[in-house]
């Protein structure tokens, strides 16, 4: 789980201050731009996040 997660509001705190790897469109353009599809980044990025949502909850 992140540091910034608030569980309580199920926000990010930092959300407008977020780093890039946080950031799904600025992570694409600065660094798979050109190397990989954004819809195909985007479809394995939900993959992932999902996968790692479920084992949090599953705990």
């Amino acid at each position: 789980m992140c540091k910034y997660y608030d569980a309580q509001q199920k926000l990010c705190s930092i959300y407008d201050e977020r780093p890039i790897i946080c950031n799904v469109d600025m992570y694409y353009e600065a660094n798979l731009k050109g190397k990989i599809d954004r819809d195909t980044y985007y479809n394995t990025n939900y993959v992932v996040c999902e996968k790692l949502k479920s084992t949090i909850i599953n705990k």
